[in-house]
């Protein structure tokens, strides 16, 4: 936390990552009209699918401006009507939203549009239907609060819903196959509505789902916990006490490298953490400090080789049904209060992982089951901020917090990022975020 709109490279990167897909997502709605396409001469091949191809591009930057809605706040407008020579105007926050709204609701059909996406399951594997932009929609209601000032708890529950009830996407019936390297056929991409896909040959690089296995491993965790690569780059990352404390409230987590005794003294199969030899705390940046995160691994479920060794094979969930659970539930508890819906979405991803079922949960249960169900998947400093955990209070604090080893509070300014500097120097119609 001690960036500025100047310093932060990753920041930045992230910014303009999403607005190149943005980019490419403006450049092929451009292209893939039907007069183009004809004198390309590729009508006949692609006419019959190009309105649903058209829609699945208008999704990926429906995406996109939820993403920057979310980590950025307001910012510029730019769609396939844009030229290469204007200077984009910058939306307000709200404005985004909105925008990212109508276009999933005219996708789908709730306004006017050509371009619909394919009925709940109809289209091939990490394509996009219907449900996932009812599922990013119901992403999007559940945070409009503080994105917007409005609760939209209402919208959240009806199209979480409808995720839920299409039936396309079940839930997969083991936990920890869905981060395994043939998460594409074991089941669980059934439950991956929208992944990125990944492949040790076709898809080579230090991202997604690679960094995920290479940074969290060393040599003693691929020893008795396979990491199925021969790369690893000395547990670079590592998992925060905070995040052991909602597995194991009382303490006692085990000193282990053995996944069956953590997820056993867990009493939850989501505990996916290598403790051998290790602190739980972290207090300095040496390597045993801090668990080891054996979630996301190389090696297949049936026993199989990989396809490589050196990449993986392990499809990053970007979208998974498991979400709508919990969205649903977290909406419904705020708007209702406790109720036997919400508690049955709850039990139902508890049961799965093998954890104890409760006869009723809270707003402070589903906080710490989001970290339990979705730890290492990056939403959790979107969930912070929903819960007011994250800049601007002192209440709930972790270690490193705020560059203090024991945790303390920093600016609620930090709740968004800063628009890059790079940006804001260019750009005229820019104007940067409060605290930057």
């Amino acid at each position: 936390l001690q960036w500025t709109s100047s310093n932060a490279s990753v920041i930045t990167w992230t910014y303009q990552r999403l607005y190149m897909s943005i980019a490419y997502c403006n450049e092929f709605l451009r292209e893939c009209t039907p007069e183009k396409m004809k004198g390309y001469g590729v009508w006949d091949q692609m006419s019959g699918d190009y309105l649903a191809y058209r829609a699945e591009a208008r999704f990926i930057r429906a995406y996109c401006y939820s993403m920057l809605c979310d980590l950025f706040g307001g910012v510029p407008y730019i769609d396939e009507t844009v030229g290469v020579k204007d200077i984009p105007v910058q939306m307000t926050r709200k404005a985004t939203f909105e925008y990212a709204e109508s276009e999933l609701k005219a996708i789908i059909g709730e306004s006017a549009s050509e371009d619909l996406l394919k009925e709940p399951g109809q289209n091939e594997y990490a394509r996009v239907d219907k449900v996932a932009a009812w599922f990013l929609l119901s992403r999007m209601y559940l945070n409009a609060k503080v994105w917007t000032g409005t609760d939209r708890y209402t919208d959240c529950l009806t199209y979480a819903k409808k995720v839920i009830d299409s039936n396309a996407y079940p839930l997969a019936s083991d936990y920890r196959h869905i981060f395994l390297a043939d998460n594409n056929t074991n089941g669980a991409q059934y439950e991956n509505i929208f992944p990125a896909l990944l492949d040790g040959i076709q898809t080579q690089s230090y991202d997604a789902t690679n960094f995920l296995v290479f940074a969290c491993y060393g040599s003693k965790e691929s020893a008795t916990v396979p990491s199925g690569t021969n790369n690893s780059w000395g547990k670079c990352a590592r998992v925060k006490g905070k995040l052991v404390e909602k597995f194991f409230p009382a303490g006692g987590a085990p000193d282990t490298d053995d996944l069956t005794v953590m997820t056993t003294a867990a009493g939850d199969d989501r505990a996916l953490f290598f403790s051998k030899d290790c602190k739980q705390y972290v207090t300095t940046e040496a390597a045993d400090e801090g668990f080891s995160c054996v979630k996301f691994r190389n090696v297949r479920s049936d026993g199989k080789n990989a396809s490589a060794v050196n990449f993986v094979d392990v499809d990053l969930p970007v979208l998974r049904i498991a979400e709508a659970y919990l969205t649903y539930a977290e909406a419904s508890i705020r708007k209702n209060g406790q109720n036997t819906t919400a508690n049955g979405y709850i039990n139902e991803l508890r049961a799965r992982a093998h954890a104890t079922q409760e006869a009723s949960y809270d707003l402070d249960d589903i906080f710490d089951e989001w970290s339990r169900e979705f730890w290492f998947e990056g939403r959790r400093r979107t969930d912070l901020v929903r819960f007011g955990r994250f800049g601007g209070q002192s209440e709930y604090l972790w270690e490193y917090m705020g560059g203090i080893a024991d945790g303390g509070s920093f600016s609620s300014n930090f709740n968004v990022f800063g628009l890059p500097s790079t940006d804001i120097d260019t750009n005229t119609n820019l104007k940067q975020n409060p605290g930057y």
